[in-house]
């Protein structure tokens, strides 16, 4: 479910730590509070106390039996309370039946070289941002981060199939974009909370400034026509189920997927020493192959990739478009690192 790893003989005297945690542990959301718990905010800060600790015994199997039906019970009682409202009922299951049927459907997203069966072997890039100019461009635009984020990385989508020599004419790639639906006062939950919506990325369009004023008024209809949390759902139900494997193969509902995670506003520490950086890596699933997690950190913007090995050793030219594209849009503080060090894991690799 999850491992710690230092990473030694890095180059200026730095350390490596790779925090790996599985998503049915936690969100992104969730990821950052388990991982903010290893930093300080000061290189001097004192030795927390160490707490008494001593592991619960493993669970025997009448109490899993036992836990298994209470919380197939508590399902049950969950049912019986919607019988009770039909007319809620109702209107869940419409929402439902239109969230499965655009899921669904072949023709929801093109057809593009970008969704192709994930195999073994990963590649990771990353650019890094400066966040203020990215703000600037964003309320420039009547937009959010997260728009600007959209732009940049449709620009990498359009350079990336240019150079396929695949059609970007009237071609729009959907893209997943998530949804937080933790409450204000949640923060301290490790757990899912969060939902997914679908963004059509407009990359027949070359310029990247006009590119960002479409993009800005698509997300805001999305939130507005959309149901995030009702997506999330079917997916999990999906996954419950041997057609989950499947349909995560085959699907046509999306081309590419981004998340993005906010970080420390300040510089952190961790053991005395200073964070330097904060990289997301996101694994690509089913014909997924390339995703995007844009974490902030620090005044920084980390625009992370990560790429099935296989089908994207053309990654670098992606990133090329999002750094010339980010340039058009926040100039010269577009990219203090152009497309950063090389990661590149063997399809023997984990």
């Amino acid at each position: 479910m999850w491992e710690l790893w230092f990473l030694t003989g890095l180059t200026g005297d730095r350390v490596g730590v790779l925090l790996k945690l599985h998503h049915s542990v936690a969100d992104g959301m969730a990821a950052l509070m388990l991982m903010a718990s290893l930093f300080e905010t000061e290189p001097s800060a004192p030795e927390p106390a160490v707490q008494p600790w001593a592991p619960q015994p493993v669970p025997e199997g009448s109490q899993l039996l036992l836990d298994n039906l209470a919380a197939k019970m508590a399902r049950a009682r969950r049912g019986a309370r919607a019988l009770a409202h039909p007319a809620r009922l109702a209107t869940d299951l419409h929402v439902q039946a239109g969230v499965a049927r655009r899921a669904l459907s072949p023709a929801r997203a093109p057809r593009t070289s970008l969704n192709r069966r994930v195999q073994a072997g990963r590649r990771i890039r990353f650019l890094r941002l400066d966040l203020a100019a990215v703000k600037h461009a964003a309320h420039a635009h009547q937009g959010k981060v997260n728009d600007v984020v959209l732009a940049i990385w449709a620009g990498g989508l359009r350079h990336l199939l240019v150079s396929r020599a695949e059609p970007v004419d009237r071609l729009e790639p959907v893209t997943t974009v998530p949804t937080s639906s933790r409450s204000a006062g949640d923060t301290g939950t490790i757990d899912n909370e969060f939902g997914a919506m679908a963004v059509p990325l407009p990359v027949w369009e070359a310029d990247a400034e006009h590119r960002l004023d479409l993009i800005a008024a698509r997300t805001r209809e999305a939130k507005a026509g959309q149901h995030p949390a009702a997506v999330m759902g079917l997916l999990a139900r999906l996954s419950a189920t041997p057609l989950g494997r499947y349909f995560a193969a085959h699907q046509h509902a999306v081309n590419v997927e981004v998340t993005n995670v906010p970080g420390p506003p300040v510089p952190v520490y961790l053991f005395g020493a200073p964070v330097l950086a904060i990289l997301p890596i996101v694994g690509p699933v089913g014909n997924l192959g390339p995703v995007l997690c844009a974490f902030s950190y620090a005044g920084q913007l980390f625009l992370v990739v990560t790429a099935d090995a296989h089908g994207f050793p053309d990654l670098d030219v992606l990133m090329a478009g999002m750094q010339a594209d980010g340039r058009a849009l926040l100039g010269s503080l577009a990219s203090s690192e152009p497309a950063g060090p090389h990661a590149d894991t063997p399809a023997a690799g984990r």
